[in-house]
């Protein structure tokens, strides 16, 4: 594991609000998909982490746009984490083309 990929991982642990992993919890699943890809990225199972990329970020613009719910600072850590992670299993061909395509645009750009 990158040290850069392990440093996001520990920021964004320290910005989730303890009554976030109560599965009721409007942001549950948005850290669940995060921590998901975690998992997911140590256990090398790169396409895998990027299901969990996608999930993650149509939950993100479910709670910014759609919902009308509060913007937390963790959603800025987060999006910054997941294009981290798509560049890194780009940059390292972890990945092959089609799940790239899978992807929303923003994950394309090099």
């Amino acid at each position: 594991m990158t040290n850069e990929i392990l440093d996001w991982t520990i920021l964004l642990t320290q910005k989730i609000k303890p009554g976030w992993l109560r599965r009721n919890a409007i942001y549950y699943n948005l850290v669940t998909y995060i921590n998901h890809t975690i998992a997911l990225f140590i256990g090398r199972d790169y396409e895998g982490v990027i299901i969990f990329v996608r999930r993650a970020d149509r939950e993100l613009v479910r709670l910014e746009y759609e919902s009308g719910y509060i913007v937390e600072p963790y959603f800025d850590v987060a999006k910054e984490y997941l294009l981290k992670m798509v560049l890194y299993l780009r940059e390292n061909n972890l990945i092959s083309q089609p799940m790239l395509e899978w992807l929303p645009e923003k994950y394309k750009k090099e």
